[in-house]
């Protein structure tokens, strides 16, 4: 399981679930057991107040931003923050910057508030941006970021920005920490030790220099990302690659170039090579009853997976798109199985892979955004995109009107994938808006929400793929009918119990 690490810049912005509310002045932790218990927020700006926020009210914290499940409303009602009820800490502590290191001046007994709660308790202390950290052997620079395990809330590493003009931020783990007084923070180690210790960068800085460092590279640009984008994701400086390439020499290069990137300390490569994902394919074909006995085609591109060549029956022309899509690492299967009887599926037309957020045009006018796709399990691929945005009113909008005039209302509605084209930056619809208006509703009952274990193809992930299980149904009772077909495929049946 990833776990994600939270990054709290003093002095980043913060916003209530409606909107700013100001920005980080300190931390609050507890020097015991390192556990960050409230932040310490100044709302307004000139004669703006200071008030301590529970770590609990915390959704999401990031270098740029940290994000609150509080209202603004109820932000008003917290305690002005107190610094007086905290004084410099003991020389014990595991903790933070100088300055800033403060214990409580009340004692802690059982009806005792916490820090986040108005108060400090007896072993609270507070720490802010700036501080002086002092290694045994003198100065080694100033706290500039505190680095914490997203579950725990506990405090992991603080970053700290040593030099002036070419300035450097490691990360020290807090371990290291054995003292800090109201001044600055004292590690217990010599500063040779710090030049051992990896320099930190923000997931997010460490994502785009690997995305610049692949597009920098003739062949991988040419040869991969010209087709198809590579998904980088980044925790804790570990990176993660994901997505299609032709050759194992691809996938080489590729994690060759990601790990030297400044700030990677580890990477795992998930990338799928095309021809291991036609072997697994036939192998799957190879084992099922429905389709061993005959020969079929297979090739991949990116990781969609073209069938080819001839079979008797429509039924098994449509178990051998089935199986294929039964491969976790197919993207999409493209079904050119011939029958004598039936033509080329209407599968085999061209894919299409809206972006999550990406915005939509009707013929005449934007519409929304992209808010789900839909996924055939039969064939891992788009056969419907859910919009979320403004249509015209089906009833009161006047077609020998201008768009600006008609009267438009809020509606999340399904879109057939065959009247969607996706270009780098949006999708156009082959719909006017008022004809995107007489689509129907989403309704979430239509479709069933993938089991954990189904793996989306890429670049989707869970959150944001439904399952069109109606049409896979329809697919298979056309099989049934035909005399063969067991049933859907396992993604299917587990993902309909």
């Amino acid at each position: 399981m990833v776990v994600m690490r939270w990054e709290i810049k003093i002095g980043a912005p913060v916003e209530s679930s409606d909107g700013p509310v100001g920005r980080v002045q300190g931390v609050v932790l507890n020097s015991g057991d390192k556990r960050v218990t409230a932040l310490v927020v100044r709302r307004g700006m000139l004669l703006g107040q200071d008030i301590a926020i529970p770590i609990e009210a915390v959704d999401d914290a990031a270098d740029e931003l940290i994000r609150l499940g509080l209202s603004a409303d109820q932000l008003q009602s917290r305690p002005v923050f107190q610094p007086a009820h905290y004084v410099p800490s003991p020389p014990t502590g595991g903790g933070y910057a100088p300055g800033q290191a403060v214990y409580s001046r009340l004692d802690q007994g059982p009806g005792d508030e916490r820090a986040g709660q108005g108060q400090g308790g007896a072993s609270d202390a507070i720490i802010r941006a700036g501080q002086r950290v002092e290694c045994l052997d003198g100065y080694a620079g100033k706290v500039a970021l505190v680095l914490l395990d997203g579950c725990t809330k506990r405090v992991t590493h603080f970053v700290i920005r040593r030099g002036a003009l070419r300035s450097k931020n490691i990360m020290a783990p807090v371990e290291w920490v054995n003292e800090f007084q109201a001044d600055h923070l004292k590690l217990a180690v010599d500063r040779a030790a710090l030049d051992q210790l990896p320099e930190y960068l923000p997931d997010k800085e460490i994502e785009r220099a690997i995305e610049q460092a692949l597009w920098e590279d003739e062949l991988i640009r040419l040869g991969v990302l010209a087709y198809t984008p590579i998904e980088i994701v980044v925790h804790d400086g570990l990176a993660t690659l994901r997505g299609h390439v032709n050759t194992r020499a691809e996938r080489r290069r590729i994690e060759d170039i990601a790990r030297q990137v400044q700030g990677v300390q580890g990477l795992e490569n998930r990338l799928v090579v095309d021809y291991e994902l036609e072997v697994a394919v036939a192998q799957a074909l190879a084992h099922d009853p429905r389709t061993r006995d005959y020969i079929v085609q297979v090739s991949s591109r990116f990781g969609c997976v073209f069938l080819g060549g001839k079979v008797p029956t429509r039924a098994i022309q449509m178990a051998a798109e089935e199986v294929a899509a039964t491969v976790p690492q197919v993207r999409a299967v493209i079904n050119r199985l011939q029958t004598p009887d039936t033509p080329i599926p209407k599968t085999a037309r061209r894919m299409v892979e809206p972006r999550i957020g990406q915005d939509v045009y009707a013929v005449n006018v934007h519409i929304g955004q992209v808010y789900q796709v839909v996924i055939s399990p039969c064939s891992r691929r788009v056969s419907a995109v859910i919009v979320q945005g403004k249509l015209p009113h089906p009833q009161q909008a006047d077609a020998k009107q201008l768009p600006p005039a008609w009267p438009q209302q809020k509606r999340t509605i399904v879109v057939p994938a065959e009247c969607v084209d996706v270009a780098t930056n949006a999708v156009f619809l082959t719909l006017t808006a008022l004809e995107c208006a007489q689509l129907p509703d989403f309704n979430p009952a239509d479709f069933v929400r993938p089991d954990a274990a189904w793996e989306p193809p890429f670049p989707y992930h869970h959150g944001e793929v439904l399952l069109d299980l109606n049409g896979s149904r329809r697919a298979h009772l056309e099989a049934s009918r035909s005399g063969i077909g067991a049933g859907l495929s396992e993604v299917v049946s587990s993902t309909a119990s």
